[in-house]
């Protein structure tokens, strides 16, 4: 969903009060008439400023301390990620999705081999001298 302004907004409604059409108000400002319609009925409410809505709750898309993450990892022992979802929240006190550990682990160079997890080595290239 697309967030306009606020002027958008306040000149949008002054147009309404003005032409008492709101299907002319839309052609003109381009927005849709149950967008119209929600802005009429927020226009004397906090929600109709796109500043001040709250944000959403659930889970963070990302680890926060990617360091405390790796040293965590290193130190517990786990055989599947599903094992390590419950440790952390644990450990780090807040909820993160299976797939965040999934992306983070593998960002950190983890693979996951045979239902058990390994550090990928970087392989050293010799050259003849």
């Amino acid at each position: 969903m697309k967030i306009h302004s606020l002027d958008l907004r306040q000149r949008a409604i002054m147009a309404w009060k003005k032409l008492a059409n709101k299907s002319q108000v839309c052609e003109i400002f381009g927005i849709s008439r149950p967008t119209l319609d929600r802005w009429i009925e927020l226009e004397n409410t906090d929600a109709f400023d796109p500043k001040n809505r709250k944000n959403k709750g659930g889970r963070p898309s990302s680890i926060r301390d990617i360091e405390a993450f790796k040293s965590f990892v290193e130190k517990t022992e786990f055989v599947s990620i599903y094992d390590l979802v419950p440790l952390f929240e644990q450990h780090f006190g807040y909820p993160v999705a299976y797939e965040v550990i999934r992306r983070t682990l593998k960002r950190l160079g983890w693979s996951q081999s045979k239902r058990s997890f390994i550090v990928r080595k970087t392989k050293k290239v010799e050259t003849p001298a």
